[in-house]
């Protein structure tokens, strides 16, 4: 009787645990991170603001170089980049929801090897040491 006490409360704090952390954890994730490219505006504006231009620098490319990818309708909204490769890439589809000057918002919908989606931004701006790129990745996390 005293080992099933314990059990009991053992996985009674599990499930204490589990919600005090649902109930913390953060609901929405942002990363942002920015470079200084030594190149004229438009030449890093053509790289950034289509998929064809993305699939040149994209450190995703890298990571499998046979994945298998599709481009419909490229540098416009509703552009759709599909991919699917090997473990590290997976499965997945990117679509251009906006472009708006000097910068480009995609949607992100992970297919495989798990089901997410988030929202990518990158802007454009000239600076005193060259053309600024800066890429911005926001999600929101269900419940833990």
């Amino acid at each position: 009787m005293k080992i099933i006490k314990i059990l009991g409360a053992i996985l009674g704090a599990l499930v204490l645990i589990v919600l005090i952390l649902g109930v913390i954890a953060p609901s929405h994730t942002h990363v942002e991170r920015s470079t200084i490219v030594n190149a004229p505006y438009d030449h890093v504006w053509s790289y950034v603001s289509n998929f064809e231009g993305m699939e040149k620098w994209s450190p995703w490319r890298e990571l499998d170089p046979n994945q298998s990818i599709t481009i419909e309708n490229d540098g416009m909204v509703g552009a759709l980049y599909t991919w699917s490769g090997n473990d590290s890439v997976g499965k997945g589809q990117q679509t251009i929801t906006d472009i708006t000057g000097n910068s480009i918002v995609t949607h992100l919908h992970f297919l495989e090897p798990f089901d997410a989606q988030a929202d990518a931004t990158t802007t454009v701006e000239e600076s005193e040491d060259g053309v600024k790129v800066t890429w911005s990745y926001d999600a929101d996390s269900p419940f833990p």
